[in-house]
C-alpha cells in the first residue's frame, strides 16, 4: 500500500487518490521500492504505483532513472510569455500596425 509522498523532502500522507496524481511506473525488478505495491509480471520488470501529493504534483513529477529507480523532479516551467507591446487597440489595428510599409 503507498504511505505518503514520492518526494523525499515531503512528508504528507497518502489517504485519497484525488488528492495529488497516481503514477504507474515500469521498473526493473530488482528496483522496486515496495514489493506490495507492485505487480511482478513475467518479463522481469514490475509495475509499481507512486504517489505525489496535491502540492508536490503541480511541481514535480516522476522519471525513472536506470541507475537511481523512480525520483521525483521539479517541472520545467514554461517560459514567461513575452508581453506585446500593442496592447488596448483592436485586433484590425493591431494588423495594420504590424504590417510593413510598402
Amino acid at each position: 500500500m503507498l504511505h505518503k509522498c514520492a518526494n523525499p523532502d515531503c512528508t504528507h500522507p497518502f489517504r485519497k487518490l484525488s488528492e495529488g496524481k497516481l503514477f504507474l511506473v515500469e521498473t526493473e525488478a530488482g528496483k522496486a521500492r515496495n514489493p506490495k505495491a507492485s505487480w511482478d509480471g513475467t518479463s522481469g520488470h514490475h509495475l509499481e504505483y507512486f504517489w505525489l501529493c496535491a502540492g508536490c504534483s503541480q511541481v514535480m513529477t516522476l522519471t525513472y532513472e536506470k541507475a537511481r529507480g523512480v525520483v521525483a523532479v521539479h517541472l520545467q516551467m514554461p517560459a514567461k510569455p513575452v508581453k506585446s507591446r500593442i496592447t488596448g487597440i483592436g485586433k484590425a489595428r493591431a494588423d495594420r500596425v504590424l504590417e510593413k510599409p510598402a
